[in-house]
């Protein structure tokens, strides 16, 4: 048998197991990170800083043939896969905006307008930006390699003091 009830299951769990309530709180506040970022105005400064701290330059994020060369800041050229790299640029911007959601602990939809405002930020269609959230959040709870990178990008980029 299947029931959804997460308020009353919450509400019992509150009352009748106070310390498996307070223990599962814990553990959410230390996951979570303590500060967000709630306005979209700032992606264009969160995108600045990725590109900065990733050494790209310049780099069109439309799909081409799913790969691109990126310009690094020091004129060099590399070939990277766009898709990679617009999963990690969305997996930052996730954790800056809608942790909770890149970590899995609500499976709801992204933050009313995000994907609406990365899309117009970055010119991509709306379309490939909702594909590509789905599996920046796969490939961050599924590969360590990833998670690890996104999670340096995001700590670089929080504190260099101009976003949060």
């Amino acid at each position: 048998m299947t029931f959804s009830y997460p308020v009353l299951t919450l509400s019992i769990l509150h009352r009748d197991y106070p310390d498996v309530a307070g223990q599962i709180a814990q553990q959410i506040h230390s996951a979570l990170p303590e500060q967000r970022l709630l306005d979209y105005g700032m992606l264009h400064h969160v995108i600045d800083h990725f590109k900065s701290v990733t050494e790209i330059d310049q780099v069109s994020w439309q799909q081409q043939k799913d790969r691109i060369v990126c310009v690094l800041s020091n004129d060099d050229h590399r070939l990277c896969k766009i898709t990679e790299v617009r999963e990690m640029l969305i997996a930052v911007v996730m954790k800056l905006y809608h942790p909770e959601r890149l970590l899995g602990y609500e499976t709801s939809r992204v933050k009313p307008g995000l994907v609406k405002a990365l899309a117009d930020e970055i010119c991509c269609s709306r379309k490939l930006l909702s594909k590509n959230f789905v599996a920046a959040i796969t490939r961050y709870k599924a590969y360590k390699g990833f998670k690890t990178e996104v999670d340096w990008l995001y700590e670089r980029i929080k504190n260099s003091g101009e976003i949060l």
